[in-house]
């Protein structure tokens, strides 16, 4: 075989394991999948991330609010990796509470779902390639192809936040230094100038649990169109009831 020979080559097809539903009407796709594989396959159509006017959707970011949901997202991973201690009988360092102690503590810290549209498909998702699908029908492994990706309609600033918590932990975990300009504030880091064995690998386990294990849950719509998204995020967020 030749490299003339290749007419058609495919392209690469990722596969996401997805549930169909509708809201009203409305065929969408509910995905769970990692912080990692959501960074890898969704933008934010915002203007600092979209040089075409026609195309974004999203409104300027609020870094100060990105910080704030960073700092959340940071109580909620040493939240999980102290109830991992509990659960495996193990003794919580000193050194960990002090650190929860630094950085807040919340009674059930969690991330609400995120909404995003594929604007690469047909209307409801018609085109979309199916792989296969379980015994029972209700889960389908969905083929994204190169160029299919999530765009972002309601939560662009937890996906900043995301952002900014794994750059944080990639930098402590590599220099075993506390990053000079952070979005929290440390106190035990002003007395030392590296970070101690036991502060490091709690650290590295938060690494782990961030990058490898956490989960998010994202209610896709198909087939939208940039000035429908933009209708969806002002419904989403102009029709409820303000909290007091």
């Amino acid at each position: 075989m030749k490299i003339g020979d290749i007419k058609n080559p495919k392209a690469e097809i990722k596969r996401f394991p997805a549930v169909v539903g509708y809201n009203m009407g409305n065929r969408t796709l509910s995905f769970t999948m990692s912080l990692s594989q959501f960074r890898e396959i969704s933008k934010v159509h915002n203007p600092e991330n979209e040089s075409d006017p026609n195309k974004i959707a999203q409104r300027d970011l609020d870094i100060n609010h990105c910080k704030g949901l960073a700092k959340h997202i940071l109580v909620g991973l040493i939240e999980t990796q102290i109830r991992r201690y509990k659960t495996d009988g193990e003794i919580i360092p000193k050194e960990v509470l002090d650190i929860q102690q630094d950085v807040g503590k919340s009674p059930y810290a969690v991330i609400q779902p995120f909404v995003c549209n594929i604007r690469e498909c047909s209307r409801d998702g018609d085109d979309l390639d199916i792989l296969d699908y379980s015994e029972t029908n209700i889960i389908w492994n969905v083929g994204l192809k190169n160029g299919q990706i999530l765009s972002v309609v309601d939560g662009q600033h937890r996906r900043k936040a995301f952002d900014i918590v794994y750059e944080w932990l990639d930098k402590v975990v590599q220099t075993a230094e506390y990053p000079k300009a952070s979005f929290i504030d440390l106190k035990n880091k002003r007395r030392m100038s590296l970070i101690d064995k036991v502060r490091l690998d709690f650290w590295n386990k938060l690494h782990t649990l961030a990058f490898q294990e956490s989960q998010i849950r994202i209610e896709c719509h198909l087939g939208l169109k940039p000035e429908e998204e933009r209708q969806l995020f002002a419904d989403l967020n102009d029709k409820g009831k303000k909290v007091e």
